[in-house]
C-alpha cells in the first residue's frame, strides 16, 4: 500500500537510521561518566596510593557503583514521586525538573567488615601470600654509574 512504502521510507532514510543509533543504550556513555567521576572521587589524581592501595580503592568504587547504579526514584512519605528544580547556564535563566534519586547505601561496607572480622582475623595467612615482596622481587634498581656522563 502506498501508507506502507512511505513509512518504510522514512523509517529507512539515513538520517533517521543515524538519530536511532544515537537513542539505542549501546551508544550512552552517561553510565560509563558516572563511574568514571566516581572512581576519581575515591582514587583522587592528585594523591598518590602504593598498587595496593589503588586496587583496593578501585574494587571498593567498582562495589560502590554496582550497589547504587539504579538506585529509584525517591518518593516522599505520602507516596508522591520527588523531583528537583534546576537552573542550567545553557538555559539562560530557564529551568529543568529532574527526578530525584534516594541516597546512596553503603551495604557493601557492612560486607566488607563481617568478611574482614569473621576471615581475615581468624586466619590472616592466607592474605599475607600477595605483599609487596611478591610485587617488587623482579624490580631492580638502576645502577648510576655511568648514567652522571649521560646529557638529558
Amino acid at each position: 500500500t502506498a501508507s506502507c512504502e512511505k513509512l518504510t521510507a522514512i523509517l529507512l532514510a539515513p538520517w533517521f537510521v543515524k538519530d536511532v543509533e544515537k537513542i539505542s543504550p549501546q551508544y550512552h556513555t552517561s553510565t560509563l561518566e558516572a563511574f568514571h567521576s566516581l572512581i576519581i572521587r575515591f582514587t583522587p589524581k592528585s594523591q598518590v596510593f602504593s598498587f595496593k592501595g589503588m586496587l583496593s580503592r578501585l574494587q571498593i568504587a567498582a562495589m560502590h557503583y554496582n550497589e547504587n547504579a539504579a538506585r529509584s526514584h525517591a518518593a516522599t512519605a505520602t507516596g508522591e514521586l520527588r523531583y528537583a528544580v534546576v537552573y542550567p547556564k545553557y538555559k539562560r535563566g530557564d529551568y529543568t525538573v529532574r527526578a530525584l534519586k534516594t541516597n546512596p547505601t553503603a551495604w557493601y561496607a557492612h560486607k566488607l567488615m563481617d568478611l574482614l572480622f569473621n576471615s581475615v582475623v581468624m586466619d590472616p595467612l592466607p592474605y599475607r601470600e600477595f605483599s609487596d615482596k611478591t610485587l617488587f622481587q623482579n624490580l631492580s634498581e638502576p645502577s648510576l654509574k655511568g648514567q652522571t656522563n649521560r646529557k638529558l
